[in-house]
């Protein structure tokens, strides 16, 4: 059965004012949200046979050769990009906001994915530790869809040099959990800040 691509990239006509969006309230305030504890990252590899060095020399990720790497121009963030599968369906977008977000991660992930191409979505409250060799990272979740495909999206956020940053992945639901063993997870954990 073939897969029907997933226009991920124009999705990010939506995601490009989530710095702007996410000056709200302070980390947690008012939230009552459980925290899970912390968990290990799992250790399947792919071929990362790439390599994205970010344009503002902060970070390098590793990741398949065949998908593609843009780096992004968005307000108040540094660095930016993209990458995206080679058939469409997995999006990978690393945001580093040039300032300390006041939000908590669940409340950007919402800001994110709460308009037109999403719909139906839904961002779960609680949040999840995850360790890489980076750091630790707060990981907010939730499901939308775009064009009638339901998808599955993470929000990975922490504090780099007291500045917010954030990775959000995107994979069809029906290949999520796969897509993050064998794509996401790997390249988190290639993910080492430079600077």
């Amino acid at each position: 059965m073939m897969r029907r691509a997933i226009p991920l990239a124009s999705l990010l006509t939506s995601l490009a004012f989530i710095a702007l969006l996410a000056g709200c309230s302070a980390p947690g305030a008012g939230s009552t949200a459980a925290t899970a504890t912390a968990t290990t990252a799992p250790t399947a590899t792919p071929v990362l046979n790439a390599a994205y060095t970010s344009t503002d020399g902060v970070y390098k990720v590793s990741y398949p050769g065949a998908w593609k790497a843009d780096p992004l121009t968005i307000a108040s963030t540094s660095g930016t990009t993209q990458i995206q599968s080679d058939d469409g369906n997995e999006l990978v977008l690393i945001e580093p906001f040039a300032f300390k977000s006041a939000a908590s991660y669940p409340t950007i992930l919402k800001s994110a994915i709460k308009s037109s191409p999403f719909t139906n979505s839904v961002v779960e409250s609680a949040t999840t530790t995850q360790t890489y060799p980076s750091g630790s990272w707060t990981v907010a979740s939730g499901t939308t869809a775009a064009n009638g495909t339901p998808l599955t999206v993470h929000l990975y956020g922490m504090l780099h040099n007291d500045q917010t940053f954030i990775i959000m992945v995107f994979a069809p639901t029906s290949s999520a959990a796969t897509a993050q063993a064998t794509y996401f997870d790997p390249m988190l954990t290639s993910l080492t800040f430079l600077k």
